[in-house]
């Protein structure tokens, strides 16, 4: 038990924790404007899919600097923005095509698919993120 409380004080496993809960807002919005958009707006469904990644994808970078990745990186802001903005893309990239693989080319139904499609990309966006402020992470001047 010592060692599993042990590990939970990591700051990656904290961060982990802390981006599951942003992650699942994310989640939310995500889920919620897809539905709406395609269920009811009746839009369809890849175009549903990048509207609502894109809603998912706002709420996610707002959140992960407010409550998960707080240091601050050593490139300016509007580039900081650029990089979660290609981050987001790709991750776009991925709902697209696994949301066209899963539900259009394989028929499962799009809300199941939508799940699956979340697991991988909420992987991709926790290492992508991590990896961006281990890469520009700010070094204080130890002079």
């Amino acid at each position: 038990m010592k060692k599993i409380k042990g590990l939970l004080k990591t700051e990656l496993i904290q961060q982990m924790i802390r981006y599951a809960f942003v992650g699942g807002a994310a989640t939310v919005a995500d889920w919620g404007c897809l539905f709406i958009l395609h269920d009811m707006l009746k839009i369809q469904i890849l175009l549903a899919t990048a509207i609502a990644c894109f809603a998912g994808i706002l709420v996610n970078y707002f959140l992960s600097k407010r409550f998960v990745f707080k240091q601050e990186i050593g490139i300016k802001k509007r580039y900081e923005f650029m990089m979660h903005a290609i981050i987001g893309l790709i991750a776009l990239g991925f709902n697209i095509l696994l949301m066209y693989v899963l539900n259009i080319l394989l028929g499962i139904y799009y809300m199941i698919s939508k799940v699956i499609v979340t697991a991988v990309v909420f992987v991709w966006n926790f290492a992508a993120r991590k990896m961006l402020y281990v890469v520009f992470e700010k070094k204080e001047d130890k002079s």
